[in-house]
C-alpha cells in the first residue's frame, strides 16, 4: 500500500517546514538543543538510564531523525555496561532519504551517527522497520497513522517524545485514543516531554494516569509540559488468548533444539543479546535438511488483501535483506547474489494477482514493480515473451553458509537425537534415548520442524510434512547468459559453478522418518517445468550429471509459520471453551508451558521467515518490544489453533 511521503518547504534553506502541517520539524534556533532541552532533559535522561538493562523510548514522529540522533548521541556516552535502548518512533508522513540528509545536515557533531543511520534508513513503506545499530540500540520505525500504530505495538515504554507538530495543526494525532494507548504501553514510573503545554494535553495525560508538570520552555517559547505515569489498572481482556508471557526472569541461558535456518536464527537472535546458548541437533551437521540446498531464492511471499499474513512476508523479507548485509559488514562469507527476482504468472488468474499486487505497491517501487515482457527479457539476458512482478533485492543465498554465520558464535552439539523433553526444578531438561540429560536451560526452543510433533507438550499442531526436491542441472550455452532467478512455480537460478539450481517438487507426505531419497522421476518433473515455460533453455535430456537433494518441510494446513510461546492446550480447552459460543465478555489470562517455545513450519520460505520470526521470540522472552505488529504476531502465534478448533466446536 502506498503512503505519502513528507512535503517540505525550507526555512532559510536550513529548517525544514511542513506543507501539510504548515509547522516547522524543530526550532529554527537550535534544533539540536531544542531537543535536548526538551526531550533528554524533560524526560530526565541520561539519569533515568542508569540503572537498568533495557530502556525504551517511543517518540510520536519520527521527523528529520534528529530526536533520534541526540538520543544516540546521549547514549553512546552514558551507556550502562551491556545496556540495550529500544527507540520506537511513529511516522504518518516519512522525510525521503534525501530529505532527511538534507535537514542533518547543519550538524556536524552528529555526521558520523547520521551516516550510519542514512543507509538504513528504509524507503517510505507503512508498517514496522526494525533496525539493529551500534552501541546495543534497536531503532523499530512504525509507519502509518499514530494512533493505528501504538494499537499495534506491544513494549513497557520508559520514556515518551510526545513530538509531531503543534495540536492545532495536527489535531488527528493528540487525541484521547493516543494517551490511552500511551497509558496501555507505558512502564510503572514512565516520563513523558512535549514541547506543547495545551491545556488539553495536560489534561489527557492526567486522565491516564499521569501526573502533569508545566516547565518553562525552549527558546522563545514560554512553556512545555512534563510528566510521569503512575500507573492505571489494566481493563479485563475480551480475547487474551494470544497476550505476550510475562518476560523471563533467571539465568539468561537457553536450548535451541535443531541447527537449520529456524534453529541458527533463533541461536542468534539470543547470542547478540548476550544470552549463554546452546544448539542441539541429531545431524552430524548444521543444515542437514532443506536449509543445507546448495542455493536458495530469496523472495517474499503476498496476498492481494493485506491481511496480516500478507504483511508479514514484506517485513519479514526486508529483515532478512538487512540482517544479510549486517552479517557480511561483519565478516561472513555467504555465497549470495542478490541478483533480483522475476515472478511470472501461471495463468490470467495468477497474472491478475500479481499485478494487483504491483499496483497496490506492497513493496514500495524501489523493492517490487511491474515490467514488461521486454523489460523482462533484458533483466533475466534470455528469451522470455512475459511480463512479471519483479524484485530487484531478491536473489538467491546459500543457506548452510547462512546458518553458519548465524551460528559461528554458539556452541552447536551435533549427533545428538533427543527423545524426551521434561520440565523440572525451573529448567528444561532433554534427554536422549537412554534418558541421560543432555542438555538443560530455563528457555527451551522447539526448531526441529515436523520433528516436534515426536513430544507431547506440542503433538496437538497441525504440522504437515512435504517432500521437496531440488535438481542442479547442467548449464547450457544459452542458460549461460541468465541473470534473475526465475520464479513461476517452478524456479531456476543463475549459473553457478557450471550448474543451475532448479526445483522443486513439493508433496505432501505422511512419514516423515529419515532423510527421503532422490529421485530420478523428480529430477524429471523438475526440468519438465522449466522446459514448459522456457522451452529452449536447458533441453529435455536428463543426462548422469543431473544431482539434487531431497528433504522434509514443514508446514501447517494455513501455510504460515508457528513462532511464539507454547501453550497449556488442557488449560486453554477449559478455560477458553465458552468462545465458541462467540467471544462475549472478559476472559481469564492464558497459561503456557514456562519457558518453552517453537518455532517451525517456515516451509519453503525460511529463508525470508526465519530472522523476523526468531528476532519476535527472543524479544518475548526478554521483554523487548516486539519487531512486528500485534495482527501479525496473533497470526504466528501456536495457540491459533487451539482457538479454531474451540471456534469450530461450535
Amino acid at each position: 500500500m502506498p503512503i505519502d511521503t513528507a512535503e517540505l518547504d525550507w526555512k532559510d534553506g536550513l529548517t525544514p517546514v511542513s506543507r501539510r502541517f504548515h509547522d516547522v520539524y524543530f526550532s529554527a534556533e537550535d534544533g539540536l538543543e531544542e531537543s535536548r532541552y526538551v526531550f533528554l532533559r524533560g524526560n530526565g535522561l541520561p539519569d533515568a538510564w542508569r540503572r537498568k538493562d533495557r530502556f525504551c523510548i517511543c517518540e510520536t514522529g519520527f521527523g528529520s531523525g534528529l530526536n533520534f540522533l541526540a538520543t544516540w548521541d546521549l547514549w553512546r556516552r552514558h551507556r550502562p555496561k551491556g545496556a540495550e535502548l529500544h527507540y520506537l518512533s511513529l511516522e504518518a508522513y516519512p522525510m525521503t532519504r534525501g530529505d532527511m540528509a538534507q535537514a542533518l545536515a547543519p550538524w556536524a557533531e552528529l555526521i558520523d551517527l547520521t551516516s550510519m543511520l542514512l543507509p538504513l534508513y528504509p524507503d517510505p513503506q507503512p508498517g514496522f522497520h526494525r533496525i539493529a545499530l551500534p552501541d546495543g540500540i534497536t531503532l523499530t520505525l512504525m509507519v502509518g497513522d499514530v494512533i493505528a500504530m501504538l494499537r499495534e505495538c506491544e513494549a513497557k515504554i520508559d520514556a515518551w517524545y510526545l513530538d509531531g507538530f503543534s495540536p492545532a495543526q495536527n489535531p488527528d494525532m493528540w487525541q484521547e485514543a493516543m494517551f490511552a494507548e500511551m497509558a496501555r504501553l507505558s512502564a510503572d514510573g514512565a516520563t513523558a516531554a512535549t514541547f506543547t503545554s495545551a491545556g488539553h494535553v495536560r489534561s489527557n495525560l492526567e486522565a491516564n494516569g499521569f501526573e502533569v508538570t508545566r516547565v518553562p520552555g525552549f527558546g522563545r517559547k514560554r512553556h512545555m509540559t512534563e510528566a510521569r505515569f503512575h500507573g492505571a489498572e489494566a481493563p479485563l481482556q475480551k480475547a487474551p488468548w494470544y497476550t505476550t508471557p510475562s518476560p523471563h526472569e533467571g539465568d539468561h541461558k537457553v536450548v535451541v533444539l535443531g541447527a537449520g535456518i529456524a534453529g541458527a536464527s533463533t541461536a542468534f537472535a539470543f547470542a547478540r543479546r548476550g544470552w549463554d546458548v546452546q544448539v542441539i541437533d541429531r545431524h552430524d551437521g548444521i543444515a542437514q535438511e532443506a536449509s543445507g540446498n546448495p542455493e536458495g531464492m530469496l523472495m517474499p511471499r503476498f496476498a492481494v488483501d493485506q491481511t496480516p499474513e500478507g504483511r508479514f512476508y514484506g517485513e519479514a523479507f526486508r529483515a532478512t535483506l538487512q540482517g544479510l548485509q549486517s552479517l557480511i559488514a561483519d565478516g561472513a562469507e555467504i555465497p549470495h547474489d542478490l541478483c533480483g527476482v522475476l515472478q511470472f504468472a501461471r495463468d490470467e488468474k495468477e497474472h491478475r494477482r500479481l499485478q494487483a499486487l504491483a499496483k497496490d505497491q506492497t513493496l514500495p517501487e524501489s523493492m517490487m514493480r511491474w515490467v514488461t515482457a521486454r523489460e523482462a527479457k533484458e533483466l533475466a539476458g534470455v528469451s522470455v515473451s512475459h511480463a512479471a512482478l519483479y524484485y530487484p533485492n531478491g536473489g538467491w543465498i546459500a543457506p548452510r553458509a547462512f546458518c553458519e554465520a548465524l551460528l559461528r558464535d554458539v556452541p552447536v552439539h551435533t549427533g545428538i537425537a533427543i527423545e524426551q523433553i521434561e520440565y523440572d526444578n525451573a529448567e528444561w531438561r532433554l534427554k536422549d534415548a537412554r534418558g541421560v540429560v543432555m542438555a538443560q536451560a530455563p528457555v527451551f526452543v522447539l526448531a526441529n520442524g515436523i520433528d516436534a510433533l515426536r513430544f507431547g507438550q506440542v503433538s496437538w499442531l497441525p504440522l504437515q510434512a512435504f517432500r521437496g526436491q531440488m535438481s542442479l542441472v547442467p548449464e547450457t550455452e544459452t542458460s549461460r547468459s541468465l541473470k534473475s532467478v526465475l520464479s513461476f512455480g517452478s524456479y531456476m537460478i543463475p549459473s553457478r559453478d557450471g550448474r543451475h539450481a532448479i526445483g522443486a517438487t513439493y508433496d505432501k507426505v505422511s512419514s516423515r522418518n529419515g532423510q527421503p531419497a532422490v529421485k530420478r522421476s523428480d529430477h524429471k518433473k523438475n526440468v519438465d517445468g522449466i522446459n514448459a515455460f522456457l522451452p529452449d533453455l536447458i533441453g529435455g535430456d536428463l543426462t548422469p550429471e543431473v544431482r539434487g537433494r531431497a528433504a522434509l518441510r514443514c508446514t501447517t494446513p494455513d501455510r504460515h509459520p508457528v513462532a511464539g510461546p507454547v501453550p497449556d492446550a488442557d488449560y486453554y480447552r477449559t478455560a477458553y471453551e465458552r468462545f465458541r459460543h462467540g467471544p462475549l465478555g472478559a476472559f481469564p489470562e492464558p497459561q503456557y508451558l514456562p519457558g518453552l517455545y517453537a518455532h517451525v513450519a517456515l516451509g519453503s520460505r525460511g529463508l525470508t521467515t526465519a530472522l523476523i520470526s526468531a528476532e519476535l521470540i527472543a524479544s518475548q522472552v526478554c521483554g523487548a518490544p516486539l519487531p512486528l505488529e500485534k495482527s501479525i504476531v496473533d497470526t504466528l502465534h501456536p495457540a491459533r489453533f487451539l482457538m479454531r478448533q474451540i471456534k469450530r466446536s461450535r
